[in-house]
């Protein structure tokens, strides 16, 4: 009687495994998908980073006396409108 009962407990899990399986085959080719997009999207960022950097003219940043020199020019150009 016991050796039924354990015989068809096993015959039983058989089951149990294709679902976990399919499952688990779900899960993984969700996290590959997840992979691949991230993947993508890196790749577009880094292509859109080397573009802006090749059209950007190169130049000679001014030294640090030089820029504020610009920056008060510009300030007192500009008036400052009364509250």
């Amino acid at each position: 009687m016991r050796q039924r009962l354990r015989q068809a407990h096993r015959r039983d899990e058989g089951g149990f495994v294709a679902v976990f399986i399919s499952l688990l085959l779900v899960v993984m080719l969700i996290f590959a998908a997840f992979t691949v997009d991230f993947g993508s999207w890196y790749t577009r960022s880094a292509e859109i980073k080397r573009a802006a950097d090749a059209a950007a003219p190169p130049g000679d940043a001014p030294d640090e006396a030089e820029s504020e020199e610009l920056l008060l020019e510009l300030f007192e150009d500009e008036q400052t409108p009364s509250i």
